[in-house]
């Protein structure tokens, strides 16, 4: 009986720990950035605004984005539009899929924009 019980908390462990995922996430292979709206800059004086917000979405088994969500808004409609472009346009490794929550996505500032 007491070889029995030690038996099935060795397995219950070895199935425990194999439900752990210590893997990475696939790699992200391509991705455009977030394009600032032409108005943004002109509407905020601040040369260090950006285009930022916070978004969810699924990675479907061969690399594309779906289901994007935007969690928390940059509260400027336009740059909430850029940032679910540029998660659209990404392209992660094949894998079996996966979700991402409340990953952060800005542009760059506007002082970067001005110094093209």
């Amino acid at each position: 009986m007491i070889i029995s019980l030690l038996l099935l908390a060795a397995f219950q462990d070895s199935l425990l720990s194999g439900t752990e995922d210590d893997s990475a996430p696939p790699r992200l292979l391509s991705s455009e950035p977030v394009i600032i709206p032409p108005d943004f800059c002109i509407m905020y004086a601040d040369p260090e605004a950006t285009c930022a917000a916070t978004a969810s979405f699924n990675v479907l088994a061969d690399g594309t984005v779906s289901d994007i969500k935007i969690n928390r808004s940059s509260r400027v409609w336009e740059c909430d539009r850029a940032v679910i472009r540029s998660v659209r346009s990404r392209v992660y490794e094949s894998s079996g899929g996966f979700e991402v929550q409340d990953e952060a996505v800005q542009s760059q500032t506007c002082r970067a924009l001005r110094g093209r």
